[in-house]
């Protein structure tokens, strides 16, 4: 329910845009409030897929998250196992989601059951989020609708992440006292703005938007945070240590390494007899390629077998596209991402990884990537000008090379060296896929977060009550 005040700012809203032709109101007992005409009518009264309403299930974990099952890129790769995880732990779980896939134009079903999860989807308009604009109104409008379902929500306990920005701040507003929050810190906002130049290091938007974040941190009741260096900057942004869990990221469980003579994408993209420098991943503000493209006008005339192949999407995407025109840089393929399917199949022809780390992204991000090249024993090549937790992973055991961020000459040598010594690239695939198996899987990372809500549910823990209830109170 919304306070009169709130309801009638927000209706007097509509029917401005309702007057425009833009957008239709939907019945305030709805769960969002905004939809365009070709989005299904969701009301709290309608039905999960067990039959119990929406406004009455108390689930045990209620997440929001920007994308989910199908979806399988970016933070995708890993939550979409976490939640069945979860339910195989005894929770009930449901996920408010996007009714869309990343790059896709249909919308998918308000509600459907995934391996024990219930999915509630939000419609968000089709907007491309090859763009900023396209990603900011996405954004907005998941944000506005988790916040309005959230309130007076009767979850025991609340999951996100750090995208859409901000929302776990919101939602720490708006959660009953008595719900868990927990937050899983995939980046840092709004350090990733400012150091994007997206906003003015040390502006009055910048200090706002900190305050907000700490806001929101102190209200949390656990944060996992992707390692060590990014543990330290969210306590630097107000985190509570004590709070604060390390958890390495992982990649979807059918990801394993496809020998190239079993290979159908090899012989697809002719790349037989070709040594594979590969960047798979988001295109976004926040990642860089400027070392592998000075890498690649190094190598084009002098190594012609060495192939250079970037698969993804984002907002750079044309501008790398463009900048590989210029310079003529026929050894460089860039490509759109891979379905699911055969995602094992394009990170297993790698060679090499690469990886950049943007100056001033330092802790701020680590790139989940890594993962599924680690899980196929691949060498990493990680260029970073201060230590990040992906340059970390090489000091922790992992095998590969840490450069400075354009060190162009020193990529290059490191490709050579591994071109000319098949028993080294071997031997490297054998240790960097025992230490995933080690350090990283679902197995070990996900069952810590597991433990860990199942301790904050009061499962493990005395003081409170399975439904939620802090006892004594």
């Amino acid at each position: 329910m919304l306070w009169p005040e709130t309801r009638n700012k927000a209706a007097r809203a509509g029917q401005f845009l309702c007057s425009v032709g833009t957008i239709r109101i939907l019945p305030w007992r709805s769960v969002w409030i905004f939809t365009g005409e070709d989005c299904r009518t969701v009301s709290r009264n309608d039905r999960t897929s067990d039959g119990a309403s929406v406004e009455a299930k108390a689930y045990d974990v209620l997440a929001v998250l920007p994308y989910y099952w199908p979806e399988t890129t970016g933070h995708c790769q890993s939550v979409n196992s976490l939640l069945p995880f979860l339910v195989a732990k005894g929770l009930s779980v449901a996920v408010m989601t996007s009714n869309r896939l990343y790059s896709g134009s249909g919308m998918l079903a308000p509600f459907e059951r995934h391996e024990g999860v219930d999915i509630l989807r939000t419609w968000t308009p089709h907007v491309s989020r090859s763009t900023l604009a396209g990603s900011f109104i996405h954004a907005a409008c998941l944000s506005a609708a988790a916040m309005k379902a959230f309130i007076g929500a009767k979850a025991r306990s609340l999951f996100c992440i750090t995208s859409p920005p901000f929302l776990f701040a919101f939602l720490a507003a708006v959660k009953r006292q008595d719900a868990v929050l927990g937050l899983w810190a995939m980046d840092i906002y709004p350090d990733v703005l400012s150091a994007c130049g997206l906003l003015r290091a040390g502006g009055y938007a910048e200090r706002m938007l900190a305050r907000l974040a700490r806001h929101g941190y102190r209200k949390c009741d656990v944060i996992f945070a992707l390692g060590p260096v990014m543990a330290g900057r969210l306590v630097r942004n107000g985190a509570c240590a004590e709070l604060i869990r390390i958890v390495h990221n992982w990649t979807a469980e059918n990801i394993r390494f496809v020998p190239r003579d079993r290979n159908m994408l090899c012989r697809e993209w002719g790349l037989e007899g070709r040594f594979v420098v590969h960047c798979s991943g988001n295109m976004g503000p926040m990642h860089s390629f400027d070392t592998l493209l000075r890498t690649a006008a190094l190598m084009k005339d002098s190594h012609p077998d060495v192939v250079f192949l970037l698969i993804g999407d984002g907002p750079q995407k044309k501008r790398i596209a463009r900048r590989v025109s210029e310079e003529g840089l026929r050894n460089v393929r860039l490509l759109n991402y891979v379905p699911e399917a055969r995602l094992a199949e394009s990170l297993s022809l790698a060679d090499l990884a690469v990886v950049e780390i943007r100056r001033g992204l330092e802790g701020v991000i680590a790139p989940g990537k890594v993962y599924g090249y680690l899980k196929c024993g691949t060498p990493l090549a990680v260029a970073q000008d201060a230590m990040s937790d992906t340059g970390k992973l090489i000091e922790d055991g992992a095998q590969g090379i840490l450069l400075k961020v354009g060190d162009a000459g020193g990529l290059r040598d490191y490709i050579c060296r591994l071109r000319n010594d098949e028993a080294l690239r071997h031997a490297i695939r054998q240790v960097n896929a025992a230490w995933y198996e080690t350090n990283s899987g679902l197995v070990r990372s996900g069952g810590a977060i597991a433990a860990t809500w199942l301790n904050l549910l009061g499962k493990m823990r005395p003081g409170r009550s399975h439904d939620g209830q802090r006892k004594h109170e």
